[in-house]
């Protein structure tokens, strides 16, 4: 019998290090079985000199394995980033060192090769309990699903989000702006609070996390649906974590502070926002230049 391979990765040359890396950036699969009972995992380690290799296991989370008695065994073949045949692993869960990781105590071996198997030397101690191996406790779970956030208790912190079923809400001393946006287009909705002028529309296009163009001007009807539109070339961001929306058209730079986010009615489209119920005027740092003049010397120079 062949002794097991010590220069085969990392884990066994250096009879485990203290922590290991997960491929971030690399597909990895994950798996629960019918019953729940053991979760089968594709992952990539990360090695000393930055190569990965792709660890192939099962993992019982019930388990009691060899020498423990803490629940928890995993099983499976590790596949070096050299190439060649895997190398296979047994490990036994021990206390973990911490809320965020989990230790074992493992052994590996080479294929086997004779009707013998299992024999005390096929398997070869690689991380002992006086020198565990240890790994996030993540590594035995699914990759976590990003899922967009859209709040409605605070700012918007990014454009590149799809939010266009909730309004993001700012204001100046006597206009309210409605924001919303799909990750890729934004919408602007200028409302007068006088209703001194008609309520006006923006779209364009996001740049990055915080700043958009706008391209076209509208004027809107009472249910908010564009009439007459014209071309713009404006840009805007948000700033101060989102409390802050600016928008910069002639040269000018016109700032409205955030009031509040709310979900849009289903019946609406973005370019539909409406007026915050308890939009005030009392805004801290709230600007006189408004952004309506500006907005209609465009629609007049544009001829409409």
């Amino acid at each position: 019998m062949r002794a097991f391979p010590r220069i085969a990765f990392v884990l066994i040359a250096t009879l485990i290090p203290a922590r290991i890396a997960i491929g971030q950036n690399i597909p990895s699969g994950f798996q629960i079985v019918l019953d729940g009972s053991i979760r089968m995992i594709n992952k990539d380690v990360q090695q000393s000199d930055g190569t990965f290799e792709r660890w192939a296991i099962m993992y019982d989370p019930v388990r009691i394995g060899v020498g423990s008695t803490t629940p928890g065994v995993f099983i499976g073949n590790v596949f070096r980033a050299t190439g060649g045949e895997p190398a296979f692993v047994y490990c036994s869960a021990l206390p973990p060192p911490d809320s965020q990781n989990v230790a074992f105590q493992c052994w590996g071996a080479d294929k086997c090769e004779t009707s013998s198997c299992p024999s005390n030397t096929d398997w070869t101690v690689i991380a002992s309990a006086d020198h565990p191996f240890v790994v996030p406790a993540s590594f035995f779970e699914p990759r976590p699903v990003t899922v967009p956030q859209c709040p409605t208790d605070r700012p918007l912190t990014t454009l590149q989000t799809d939010c266009h079923t909730v309004g993001y809400y700012y204001q100046s001393a006597i206009e309210v702006v409605g924001l919303a946006t799909t990750g890729q287009a934004v919408v602007l909705v200028v409302v007068s609070k006088s209703n001194s002028n008609p309520p006006v529309g923006l779209s364009g296009n996001v740049v990055n996390a915080t700043a958009f163009n706008l391209t076209a001007v509208c004027q809107l009807d009472s249910n908010g649906s564009p009439t007459q539109c014209a071309p713009i070339s404006a840009t805007g961001n948000i700033a101060d974590s989102g409390n802050t929306l600016n928008v910069t058209l002639q040269g000018q730079t016109f700032s409205y502070g955030f009031v509040k986010a709310s979900v849009l009615q289903p019946s609406m489209a973005a370019l539909t926002a409406t007026t915050p119920e308890d939009a005030s005027d009392n805004l801290a740092g709230t600007m006189a230049a408004t952004l309506m003049p500006a907005l209609t010397r465009e629609l007049e120079t544009a001829g409409r």
